[in-house]
């Protein structure tokens, strides 16, 4: 079996890297299209990105945070998740094509990252360590 916190540690690289690819997604790839415009071409992404990168972030940030929580016993990274996740979820489905959704998706993947590194930190840097349970 797996140890918790090689999988938490995975689950976390993993919900991280997908949020940096939303930040690059939103805020690099438009600013590529305005100074070469003949990028358009190959940079554009179908409408589903948004909804495609909510259904990999949910479930794996939820798991990673889960395990988490379980080895800190901290609830602050889920609470601090829970907000972005939902930031990202309105971005994409309500407000799509929209400047309000670079706003709420942009300020989600920043607050789901924080949340990660969080968790990351409560793991190994010991913080919550006495409050375990042997």
């Amino acid at each position: 079996m797996t140890h918790p916190r090689i999988l938490q540690t995975s689950y976390n690289a993993v919900a991280i890297f997908g949020s940096g690819l939303c930040l690059a997604h939103c805020l690099v790839l438009p600013a590529l299209q305005i100074t070469i415009p003949a990028l358009s071409v190959w940079l554009t992404l179908q409408e589903s990105f948004h909804l495609w990168m909510l259904i990999i972030a949910l479930p794996t940030s939820l798991i990673a945070l889960y395990i988490g929580q379980r080895q800190h016993r901290s609830w602050t990274p889920i609470l601090v998740a829970m907000p972005a996740i939902i930031a990202l979820g309105i971005g994409a489905l309500l407000f799509h094509g929209l400047m309000l959704e670079t706003w709420l998706t942009v300020a989600g993947a920043f607050m789901l990252i924080f949340a990660h590194l969080l968790d990351r930190r409560y793991t190994f840097g010991g913080r919550y360590q006495s409050k375990r349970t042997g």
